[in-house]
């Protein structure tokens, strides 16, 4: 995929059972529920969120990457229950 797409045109995909979308600031309730979950956070390289402040913060950096074009996080949607479930990054080198 073309980086500039990524950045420009926002792409969603949709399977049977998935959207993948951007992850962005209006995913913060859904985020915060499990990455504030203990059984989650245990085998992962970041720290359990205690406050949606923690999850605030994180979406931020999230957005700036973006703007910054060196990341891009996409968000995995489990279409049944417009339910985030999980969420992938997509990482450039600075002269990618």
């Amino acid at each position: 995929m073309n980086k500039e797409v990524l950045f420009t045109e926002e792409p969603i995909f949709e399977t049977e059972r998935i959207i993948l979308r951007r992850l962005d600031m209006d995913d913060l309730e859904e985020y915060y529920r499990f990455a504030s979950d203990p059984l989650v956070s245990e085998w992962t390289l970041w720290n359990r969120h205690e406050s949606t402040e923690d999850t605030r913060v994180f979406l931020e950096n999230v957005q700036k990457s973006c703007i910054e074009k060196i990341a891009y996080r996409w968000a995995v949607i489990y279409k049944t229950e417009r339910r985030l479930i999980k969420n992938w990054i997509y990482s450039f080198g600075r002269d990618t």
